[in-house]
């Protein structure tokens, strides 16, 4: 496959990925209003953060803006976001 085929593949992963996200996260909140609390405050976002979502939620991966946390893993990242895996 081409290189710039890749790329585009790439972007469409990530593009869906967004999406997909966007629509685990509304419906995450319509059914526990109580989960936005700690999310009033993104920027503020440490690692801690995310393994504690992992262990109540069982979330494996986030999209954050780029550049990511400290301590999060992002194998792909584009100017504004990055997929992460949660440790």
């Amino acid at each position: 496959m081409p290189r710039r085929a890749l790329i585009v593949f790439a972007f469409t992963i990530m593009g869906f990925l967004a999406g997909f996200a966007y629509f685990l996260a509304v419906d995450l909140l319509r059914r526990n209003p109580d989960v936005a609390r700690p999310l009033a405050r993104l920027e503020d976002v440490q690692l801690a953060d995310f393994e504690q979502l992992k262990a109540e939620f069982g979330v494996d991966w986030v999209l954050v803006s780029y550049p990511q946390p400290a301590g999060l893993a992002c194998p792909w990242h584009n100017a504004a976001l990055a997929a992460c895996r949660i440790p």
